[in-house]
């Protein structure tokens, strides 16, 4: 820790502990709207358990925002793509997305929702974003089950274009893989 920064933790020391409780306090609140969300999903049995995930916690400093998200991960046209719903603090609200997250070729993704008449709200080409639906919510006051029923929705339409078997194939596969 360089010395200015460390003097200057010093000198306001309890600006700082109430900074960080704050903090804290926050991480708590997103993570308890994402789980409010993750409750109010039934996650389709062919899909992996949710796992969480926040920026807070993450010690990689290339992120640049404040949010906590929800996800679970499937293939689409022989692609990797994570499903994900997150909650941001600055002006993107709430995201439902399907993206890539060990890169991939995203124009398949796209085609293969675009077959199955899954609408985006908009594609993030630069990210690889499918952003199926996007919510402002500058008060962290929206429903979290308009968001929940809405993630159902999507998890829904894949796993309708999936196929069962298609589905069950994947689910042995990833099971000989553990």
């Amino acid at each position: 820790m360089n010395k200015d920064l460390l003097d200057y933790f010093k000198a306001h020391e309890e600006t700082a502990f109430k900074f960080n409780l704050e903090l804290r306090n926050l991480k708590e609140l997103l993570r308890s709207k994402i789980k409010k969300v993750a409750q109010c999903v039934e996650r389709p049995e062919r899909f992996p358990r949710f796992s969480y995930w926040s920026s807070l916690s993450d010690v990689d400093e290339t992120f640049a925002f404040i949010c906590d998200s929800c996800n679970c991960f499937t293939e689409l046209a022989g692609v990797s793509v994570q499903i994900e719903v997150t909650i941001y603090i600055d002006d993107r609200g709430w995201q439902i997305v399907v993206w890539l997250p060990q890169g991939g070729d995203f124009s398949k993704v796209c085609k293969w929702l675009e077959e199955h008449e899954i609408p985006p709200a908009r594609i993030d080409q630069n990210k690889k974003y499918w952003i199926y639906a996007k919510y402002k919510d500058p008060d962290l006051s929206l429903a979290e089950e308009k968001v929940g029923a809405k993630f159902q929705e999507l998890l829904e339409a894949i796993t309708k274009g999936i196929g069962p078997k298609a589905m069950q194939s994947r689910s042995e596969a990833s099971k000989k893989r553990q």
